[in-house]
């Protein structure tokens, strides 16, 4: 395989992935991961400023919360990457997960009241949040 036949780019904007190389191409790796992440990212915040400009929610500003799997990466790439189509929105990372919301709904729809310190608290366990533990291992 020849270097520029691993440089190449789909029409999709992705690097094609070698089928096989019988010689190590250094760096191709990285140029492949590189190419996935920006595409990635690009989709991820262009969705994010078509459903804001669809809710009439101005970019300047606002909150775009990263979160989930995609986002739990210690790297700042992919967050990076999304910000950087999203002109003047703030990045929230790194706060709780997806779960929580849907927690606060149940807690909302049952008429309870949540103790946010105790939320809190509880997220910080390092994983091990009661609410989040199974039948099967408790």
């Amino acid at each position: 395989m020849h270097l520029s036949a691993a440089a190449a780019i789909t029409p999709s904007g992705v690097p094609p992935i070698p089928k096989r190389m019988s010689v190590p191409l250094p760096g191709v790796a990285t140029v492949i991961a590189a190419a996935i992440v920006a595409t990635e990212a690009r989709v991820l915040g262009e969705q994010a400023r078509v459903c804001a400009q669809r809710a009439g929610l101005p970019l300047d500003g606002a909150r775009a919360v990263l979160t989930g799997g995609v986002f739990s990466h210690p790297s700042d790439s992919l967050a990076d990457a999304t910000m950087s189509h999203l002109p003047g929105a703030v990045a929230v990372r790194h706060g709780p997960p997806p779960i929580v919301g849907g927690l606060l709904l149940g807690f909302d729809r049952l008429g309870l009241e949540v103790d946010p310190a105790a939320l809190s608290q509880s997220l910080e366990e390092g994983g091990h949040a009661p609410w989040a533990a199974s039948a099967w291992t408790t």
